[in-house]
């Protein structure tokens, strides 16, 4: 069968497949009303906004017809018109911070144009264009002598110490921590005193301070914690009983993670530095030393316990010289700011000075609070 159409011959095969590209083009053109969100349990709904409730989302879906949408349900929506992204961004509150396994996460929703293409979370902070409120990122420690928790974290304890070694007592000890952490830097402040007076006179006096900062390389994303990070510290050091009046050492070098899990965290660290003993009866000693350590933190329910074994070697000297210091500490919590603690510090010394001797051990329980 053959129609004339303007002019035109026509068939009806031809007819069909015009009417064909005319609903084809009609449907290609996008509703600006549509809308589209993720779910935070990884279900997704598409439909036509009607409206927003108090406390939900009002989608008409094709086949499940008029659906209403908690607002805390929702973790990504995707629209086109403006003004239904304005009215989304307004009608999801800002999140409280929530908490997963005692380790802090920070969240935000996103609300993205369509057409687009779902990103991965870690390209998520650099869309400068698109309004960033709510994706949750877990925040995992880059090292494993880092904080998970973001801002300031403080920890006092006082313990009973027993030492034995150079100074060989029971004595009281002080332990002090003050830590900032940011996406992706933190700078911590540690000190240990031990002293201890027997018979009138002083059975042992040890001090320790390190102050550290560390920047994780590369942008501050949700992949920051598992990329290298760039350390640098400066630790003094005093002990008369091993015939140091003081010691002085600056580092710097990279921290590599091993592990990320945040409920077992491995790190190697590897760095060069400058080393300046003053000790007794002898003439300062400045020296170019490195770091070599293994720093590890695991969780187990509420308890937590770290690790480090850090050896100094000399680069000075071509005599092999070097120092080994190792850490371990435990933590069992009794409520939310106080816990039970213990820790035992050895350290080695392959060549110290004369009538002293190599290694000294220190073990201490007590009480710690958070703050």
């Amino acid at each position: 069968m053959t129609e004339y159409f303007y002019g035109f011959n026509l068939d009806v095969r031809d007819n069909f497949v015009i009417m064909l590209l005319a609903a084809t083009l009609l449907v290609s053109v996008p509703d600006s009303s549509s809308i589209s969100c993720y779910l935070k349990d990884g279900d997704r709904i598409s439909g036509k906004f009607i409206d927003k409730r108090r406390n939900s989302l009002r989608i008409q879906h094709t086949l499940l017809g008029r659906v209403s949408v908690p607002d805390t349900a929702i973790a990504i929506c995707e629209a086109e018109a403006a003004s239904i992204r304005d009215q989304i961004v307004a009608f999801i509150p800002p999140p409280k911070p929530s908490i997963l396994g005692k380790e802090r996460l920070e969240t935000k929703i996103v609300v993205l144009p369509i057409p687009t293409h779902r990103v991965s979370i870690e390209r998520i902070p650099s869309l400068s264009n698109y309004v960033v409120r709510q994706v949750v990122v877990p925040l995992a420690p880059a090292i494993a002598s880092s904080e998970s928790k973001v801002g300031w974290k403080r920890s006092l304890s006082v313990g009973y110490t027993v030492s034995q070694g150079n100074a060989n007592s029971s004595d009281l000890g002080f332990n002090m921590t003050a830590t900032r952490r940011a996406a992706r830097s933190q700078i911590a402040v540690t000190a240990k005193r031990i002293l201890g007076k027997r018979d009138g006179k002083s059975s042992t006096d040890y001090q320790n301070a390190n102050l550290r900062y560390d920047r994780a390389l590369g942008p501050a994303d949700a992949s920051a914690a598992s990329r290298p990070s760039f350390f640098s510290e400066a630790i003094f050091e005093s002990d008369p009983f091993a015939k140091l009046q003081s010691r002085v050492v600056s580092n710097t070098g990279l921290s590599i993670p091993l592990s990320i899990d945040p409920k077992s965290n491995l790190a190697l660290e590897i760095g060069v530095g400058v080393t300046h003993d003053k000790m007794q009866y002898q003439d300062d000693d400045i020296r170019a030393s490195g770091v070599l350590r293994l720093a590890a933190r695991q969780t187990f329910g509420v308890t937590k316990s770290d690790q480090q074994v850090a050896t100094f070697p000399d680069y000075s000297d071509k005599e092999v010289k070097y120092r080994i210091n190792t850490n371990l500490n435990f933590a069992a919590p009794i409520s939310t700011k106080l816990s039970l603690r213990m820790g035992l510090i050895n350290r080695y010394n392959t060549r110290p000075s004369a009538n002293v001797k190599k290694s000294d051990t220190t073990i201490q329980t007590g009480i710690g609070i958070e703050f």
